[in-house]
């Protein structure tokens, strides 16, 4: 059974727009690089909170968590965790962010939009 996500534009309030465009880079560059991804089942009603009424889910959806080490980038050094909802938009599979965690203000200042997107939190992972 499918169930279409909660998530409406007219219940975020002050928030950021979850209908923005994708993040995208002109110009980077990352060098020893680090992941180790995770992938678990959840509540359909934990994951449909957090998706578009745009998109569903299927019961108990599946979920990943990224942990990534950047070593270099553009930006210097940083770590990351994606969270991850797997869905479906108009049919077709997608992967829904509905978090992600940086380690570098600088990496959080390059850009507005990503500003709004993309939360600063501390040292993800101890070095």
């Amino acid at each position: 059974m499918s169930v279409k996500g909660k998530l409406s534009r007219s219940s975020l309030g002050q928030t950021m727009p979850v209908h923005a465009e994708p993040l995208g880079f002109t110009n980077a560059s990352f060098r020893a690089v680090n992941q180790v991804t995770f992938s678990y089942r959840t509540s359909t009603e934990a994951a449909a909170v957090l998706l578009p009424t745009e998109m569903e889910i299927d019961e108990n959806p599946k979920i990943s968590v990224m942990f990534l080490s950047y070593g270099f980038s553009s930006v210097g050094s940083f770590r990351e965790y994606i969270h991850i909802i797997h869905a479906r938009f108009r049919g077709e599979e997608v992967g829904f962010v509905p978090h992600i965690f940086i380690s570098n203000e600088r990496v959080c200042s390059l850009d507005e939009r990503e500003k709004a997107i993309r939360s600063c939190w501390g040292t993800l992972i101890s070095t």
